[in-house]
């Protein structure tokens, strides 16, 4: 009798472990394709940041709504990277045709109402699973010297040097 119970014991540890294993699979798999999805708007956001500079004449925006026009001096262009908006949600993004960002799908990998891009200036201690940080540096009124783009994951931030930007003013 004995004998059976600490057999019946050893297939439900056994059992319980590989429920656990599976678990664990299919989490890691969710979040991996949760950080490939925020990689894929940094990419974008890093695309309309090329844009801007290339309408501006060579400028970075010292923050994601700031209107080319303001750098140009080109009443009719009200386009941004962002539109109105900073911090945007993708959907304000996608409903906003004055924008430069127009990716379908551009959302909050985590949370797909949240804020999903956004300028800080200041440092990235707290943070929000699935946004796309811009940092500019160097900001001399509405420009900015250069720029990086990190985006936060729940084990931390994802950094990328996508652009290599050192501007004269």
């Amino acid at each position: 009798m004995r004998r059976i119970l600490s057999f019946e014991f050893l297939i439900i540890v056994i059992m319980a472990g590989l429920v656990a294993w599976v678990a664990i699979q299919n989490y890691t798999e969710k979040e991996l394709s949760l950080e490939d999805r925020l990689i894929a708007n940094m990419k974008m956001v890093n695309s309309a940041v090329d844009e801007y500079k290339k309408l501006s004449g060579g400028i970075l925006p010292s923050h994601l709504d700031l209107p080319v026009s303001i750098l140009t001096g080109d009443t009719l262009s009200r386009k941004s990277v962002t539109g109105k908006l900073d911090p945007a949600r993708g959907l304000d993004i996608q409903e906003d045709t004055t924008s430069l960002l127009y990716g379908k799908g551009f959302e909050n990998p985590y949370n797909p109402k949240a804020i999903a891009v956004m300028t800080v200036k200041d440092s990235l201690e707290s943070k929000q699973p699935g946004v796309v940080y811009y940092v500019p540096e160097g900001i001399m009124g509405e420009r900015c010297m250069k720029c990086r783009l990190v985006g936060s994951v729940r084990r931390g931030f994802l950094e990328f040097e996508l652009h290599n930007y050192s501007e004269q003013f």
